[in-house]
């Protein structure tokens, strides 16, 4: 529990001060932009709910039965499912951010602002979502150390990244948005680091008979992710 309260802290702390980094070098222009934008992380963080929510309880019934197939499966189709939904994020902020950020309410000068910001979160959609499936499984499998340590470096390399981009190499919001994405890479590939260790019960298996299962995880996870999305909603409202 002390790991999960200061993980979710030192998230908090990055946050903030991406918000006082927009602030003091970008310009109030560039505070708007990143307040529009704000409801696309729900909507990514809803989503990856659904399959690290809905996961996570399917998969704690399974060891608890100790079902090796079982838990196998649904690691499996979970990761799978969730990278699929993460590339059609990627494609979709990559490549449409204008829209995006139209969608969102930006207009005139806060337009391109929104898009660049957009763009750069979107370039790291992939680890974004995966960060947040693979933390929950390896926190099940005692790698609760792993996930605070892994949101420690994501917190850190995202302020340096932050201040590198946006005063060294001027960036703008873009740059915020890369800022991101590269410290959730960083988040991830620490994750992955569990499951080099012997003691890792999660392993990719074949899912041929997993639909099922995966069914079975949208539907537990489906209750936080509406909330999320909700929340989104009213965000853009």
């Amino acid at each position: 529990l002390l790991i999960s309260i200061l993980s979710m802290l030192t998230a908090t702390i990055g946050m903030l001060v991406d918000g006082i980094v927009v602030g003091q070098f970008l310009g109030q222009q560039s505070v708007s932009a990143f307040g529009l934008a704000g409801p696309t992380v729900i909507l990514t963080a809803a989503v990856a709910g659904i399959f690290s929510n809905g996961g996570s309880a399917a998969v704690s019934i399974h060891m608890g039965r100790g079902d090796d197939h079982a838990i196998q499966l649904n690691f499996t189709v979970t990761c799978v499912a969730a990278f699929i939904c993460s590339v059609l994020f990627t494609v979709g902020m990559v490549f449409f951010n204008d829209i995006v950020a139209r969608l969102l309410g930006a207009e005139g000068e806060l337009l391109s602002l929104t898009a660049d910001y957009v763009r750069g979160i979107g370039l790291g959609m992939i680890p974004t979502i995966m960060t947040q499936v693979i933390m929950i499984y390896i926190r099940l499998n005692n790698g609760a150390k792993l996930s605070f340590l892994s949101v420690i470096c994501m917190t850190v390399s995202n302020i340096i990244l932050d201040l590198v981009f946006t005063t060294v190499l001027n960036l703008g919001m873009f740059g915020m948005g890369l800022a991101t994405s590269i410290s959730y890479l960083v988040a991830m590939l620490v994750c992955c680091l569990h499951f080099l260790k012997k003691e890792n019960v999660f392993k990719f298996t074949g899912f041929a008979e997993g639909h099922k299962e995966l069914m079975n995880v949208v539907a537990m996870g489906i209750p936080s992710a509406l909330n999320r999305a909700c929340m989104t909603i009213r965000g853009i409202a």
